[in-house]
This record gives C-alpha cells, sequence and structure tokens, in this order.
C-alpha cells in the first residue's frame, strides 16, 4: 500500500484579463514520489471545485457588445449617444430609443428565470416622454454607477441591442 501525504501546491493562473486572475494554494494529496498524484496537478475552483478554465459566464462584455453595435449604427447614419459609460466586462445596458416628434422607449437588460438575458420596458408607459425617461435614467445612474446609457434615435423605436 502506498503513501499517501498531503502536498501544498501554489497555482498561478495568468489568463487574459477578462478570465480574472487567481491565485489559489490548494492542498493536493499525492501518493508516493515514484507514483502519479491521486489529483491532476491542475488548479481548481474551490468553491465550485471546477477547472478554473472553465468560464462560468460565457456572456459577451459589455464593452465589446456596445461597441460592434456602435460601428454599425455609425456606418449606417444613425444617431447614437454614449451617455454614461458603465463598468467594462459586466455592467448592465439601459438603451433610451427615441424618435424625433418627442416620444421614447426606455428597456435594460434583465435576466429570466431560466438565466437567459433578455430586454425589458423600464418604465409602466409603453412610450414615456423625454422628461420623464431622463428623470428614471438619473435616478438610475445615481444609484448604479457600473450602468451603460446609450442612446439611439430610430423613428420606429425598435431596440438595436436587441439580437
Amino acid at each position: 500500500m502506498p503513501m499517501v501525504s498531503c502536498v501544498n501546491m501554489a497555482c498561478l493562473i495568468a489568463k487574459p484579463f477578462w478570465l480574472r486572475r487567481v491565485f489559489y494554494a490548494i492542498t493536493i494529496p499525492v501518493r508516493h514520489p515514484k507514483q502519479k498524484p491521486l489529483l491532476n496537478a491542475g488548479c481548481l475552483n474551490i468553491r465550485t471545485a471546477r477547472p478554473i478554465d472553465a468560464v462560468p459566464d460565457d456572456r459577451l462584455p459589455t464593452y465589446l457588445l456596445i461597441d460592434a453595435t456602435l460601428r454599425e449604427l455609425y456606418a449606417q447614419g444613425r444617431g447614437v449617444y454614449v451617455v454614461n459609460r458603465g463598468e467594462k466586462m459586466g455592467g448592465t445596458l439601459l438603451v433610451k430609443i427615441s424618435d424625433t416628434k418627442g416620444a421614447c422607449k426606455l428597456q435594460t437588460q434583465q435576466r429570466n428565470l431560466d438565466g437567459v438575458l433578455g430586454w425589458v420596458d423600464v418604465l409602466a408607459d409603453e412610450v414615456p416622454d423625454e422628461k420623464k425617461a431622463d428623470e428614471y435614467i438619473g435616478r438610475a445612474v445615481d444609484r448604479d454607477p457600473d450602468l451603460w446609457v446609450i442612446e439611439v434615435e430610430d423613428p420606429s423605436l425598435n431596440n438595436p441591442f436587441s439580437v
């Protein structure tokens, strides 16, 4: 019967910055030095017991979604304004879609019970006036500084971020 000892191994995972640089010191039980270890020597996430390489949220970073959509809208010649810049990686997005006649629509990202990200109308009125929408945006940015606020001019009031 081989002897089992515990070896402390420090594991530094250097991944791209959006995959979280993590430093864990974990204890791995190892058999006799001439035999293979009981566990793979790769680092595990201590909370979930999954390899660190497994990304828990395969969502596109917010700034990439915004940059790609803004380039597309600029190419189409539509008016787009970034009112508030939020957190680059995981900030939520609030879109104010306004027509040129004073009506607008506010939509934000929200997850449903299955975890799927979708778009929800923010205010009870489907088409509130501009003043009411701007007041809500001011309160929302005060409450959550990581919020991205994008204003889009579209006569048909369609959300360009919904895919």
